[in-house]
């Protein structure tokens, strides 16, 4: 049986919550790629630098300033940080393969904070060529999406905290993402375009890590799903942007909420001129800040909305951005940090 799709609120003026979002940036010549704060005070950022090395930034006073932890020298490239708690992440990686211009897709564990970091190749017979993203629900069991040569989607997972991974079939096709919470409740989000007609998103939701997973939930309209987070046992918010009827190639941010672990999923109500969201976290299951791009431009303007009722209903925080933002993490209800170029 199908997830049911309840009709989002209204849109109504809401008192803007109550939530710090700090803002902080990287030291000059890295690029963050990905962003994670298992605590108040630890956070964890991926980095590229123009001549492709790749590293890894620490922080144990919540983003303010961050300690440079170089990598393996085979990697070329890093993203999609997954942190089950302060110790035990996995990222997204590539290498290239010595003697020529191929570049093979891998996964990076740490296990000491990200002090020191390990690479894990895939195995050839997968096939994969690129990962999506990962999910880690505990220290040692994480999930991740790939996708293979003849574009085909494929769900891995990890019972040993990313050293090895083997396939899992998926209740979807065309995977786009997973998002987990530490515990087990996981969504994961599909999508593609139909043979005619608007693009049609799906979802499912998993309460136990993604071993069984529930009735599928479909989007019609929604163009593509940019994340999830998971902050409880039962809730989960996805992002992303929808598909304008008069004007095609335009179309205005969509926000998709549950609360009772993925059986009703129900649209919140963002403002009007934002065009498309692409980032949220979620502190508890309440409070969610997320990355909004707006219509007004060129230049296309970035705002942070805030929520306080589960998604719900958003507004627009005060603090201002110039530029990208790279990373969102919500360690607690009240306080965020946003990483930029």
């Amino acid at each position: 049986m199908g997830a049911t799709v309840a009709a989002g609120p209204a849109a109504a003026a809401t008192a803007q919550p109550a939530v710090q979002v700090r803002l902080t940036t990287v030291p000059t010549g890295y690029s963050a790629t990905s962003l994670v704060c298992p605590s108040a005070h630890e956070c964890l950022v991926t980095l590229t630098t123009s001549n492709l090395r790749v590293a890894a930034g620490v922080s144990s006073n919540g983003g303010t300033s961050w300690r440079i932890v170089r990598l393996p020298a085979e990697l070329l490239g890093l993203s999609s940080l997954s942190c089950a708690d302060a110790l035990h992440c996995v990222a997204a990686g590539t290498t290239a393969t010595p003697g020529t211009i191929r570049q093979s897709p891998v996964f990076v564990t740490t296990a000491d904070g990200g002090t020191s970091w390990l690479v894990r190749p895939i195995p050839s017979a997968f096939g994969i060529t690129g990962l999506y993203s990962i999910a880690c629900t505990s220290a040692t069991s994480c999930l991740a999406v790939a996708i293979d040569l003849r574009q085909v989607t494929h769900l891995l997972v990890s019972s040993d905290g990313g050293a090895i991974w083997t396939l899992r079939s998926s209740p979807l096709k065309d995977l786009r993402g997973i998002a987990c919470r530490t515990g087990g409740r996981c969504v994961l989000y599909a999508g593609g375009y139909a043979d005619s007609g608007p693009e049609s998103e799906e979802v499912v939701s998993s309460g136990d890590g993604g071993a069984h997973w529930g009735g599928v939930a479909s989007f019609k309209g929604v163009e593509t799903i940019q994340a999830a987070s998971c902050p409880s046992a039962t809730a989960c918010v996805l992002v992303g942007g929808t598909i304008s009827q008069a004007e095609p190639n335009s179309g205005n941010g969509v926000v998709l909420r549950t609360s009772d672990g993925g059986s009703k999923w129900s649209r919140g109500a963002v403002p009007s001129n934002m065009a498309t969201l692409a980032q949220v976290a979620c502190g508890d299951a309440s409070h969610c800040v997320l990355v909004g791009y707006t219509h007004a431009g060129p230049p296309v303007v970035l705002r942070l909305l805030a929520s306080s009722d589960a998604g719900a209903h958003w507004s627009a925080l005060s603090t201002r951005v110039s530029g990208d933002v790279s990373g969102l993490a919500c360690p607690s209800a009240r306080s965020c940090v946003a990483v930029g170029q």
